[in-house]
């Protein structure tokens, strides 16, 4: 078929349950009106990792989590987590800076955890280019509260409100420092609307913005290629696998029934290209 049909049934299938392929077919889909050899070598790429690295299942706790851990993001410790994160909705905003060589336009992964695991993400290009880091992290910030928003007013429509702030990490030091300080700096002037909109929202407490280092951002994987040992620590923590049933369990081998075969050890038939 053509590039822009597979590429639209890519982005179908990210949208539902692939998160880990939100980058690769991100940077394909701005190609699709001049494609060249490596795009399309790219896109082979892409469909051999869908093809040996098959959907697992998104898994969420049995139980509300009341108290989510997430020590390792805090070099002061567990007290100082349980005492400022309470709520079961948290959300993860990330950027580069201008990695696209063609126009110099950001990226924007936005992630939100219900119960610890994921159930929204967004991957898209910004619309214009940014002069810095601290601005492209704005951008960010600011798509993901539209996101924290709609699932909070869901929340109440349906008579369950959310009456704490939802937490929205972020790894930028100058985009915090002007959120936490509800000051408009030199390098956010020129978004003074969208910084105005996210100190509005922190104000009346819809959300409280909090440090998290690089390495451990959630939503860190779709702003840059990754490794596979990193993508797949990560990707584990997003889709819930710390609460996979044993691997010998029932429960465990239904998950993975459709697949016939395990996770870890597919072969491509001969008809694949590998």
């Amino acid at each position: 078929g053509s590039l822009y049909k597979w590429v639209s049934t890519l982005q179908y299938v990210v949208q539902r349950a692939r998160i880990d392929l939100g980058y690769s077919v991100m940077r394909i889909s701005g190609y699709m009106s001049s494609p060249n050899k490596p795009i399309f070598d790219v896109l082979h790429l892409t469909m051999s990792f869908l093809y040996h690295h098959p959907h697992r299942p998104f898994m969420y706790p049995s139980k509300p989590l009341p108290k989510i851990d997430m020590t390792g993001h805090f070099g002061a410790g567990k007290d100082e987590f349980l005492k400022a994160y309470k709520s079961f909705l948290v959300g993860a905003a990330d950027s580069d800076l201008a990695r696209d060589l063609r126009d110099r336009r950001s990226t924007t992964s936005n992630l939100i955890t219900i119960n610890n695991v994921a159930t929204h993400w967004k991957i898209a290009k910004q619309p214009e280019p940014t002069t810095a880091t601290s601005n492209a992290e704005l951008m960010a910030l600011h798509s993901q509260l539209q996101e924290i928003k709609k699932v909070r007013n869901f929340s109440t429509s349906i008579g369950y409100p959310i009456l704490e702030p939802t937490t929205v990490f972020e790894d930028n030091q100058g985009t915090i420092k002007s959120i936490n300080t509800d000051k408009i700096t030199p390098t956010h002037r020129n978004h003074d609307v969208m910084i105005h909109t996210v100190l509005h929202h922190k104000r009346i407490g819809t959300f409280q913005v909090q440090e998290c280092k690089s390495d451990l951002m959630l939503a860190d994987p779709n702003t840059k290629p990754l490794g596979g040992p990193t993508l797949k620590r990560k990707i584990d923590r997003i889709i819930g696998t710390q609460y996979y049933p044993p691997e010998d369990s029932e429960h465990y081998k239904l998950l993975f029934l459709a697949q016939e075969v395990s996770i870890d050890n597919i072969s491509p038939s001969p008809t694949t290209p590998s």
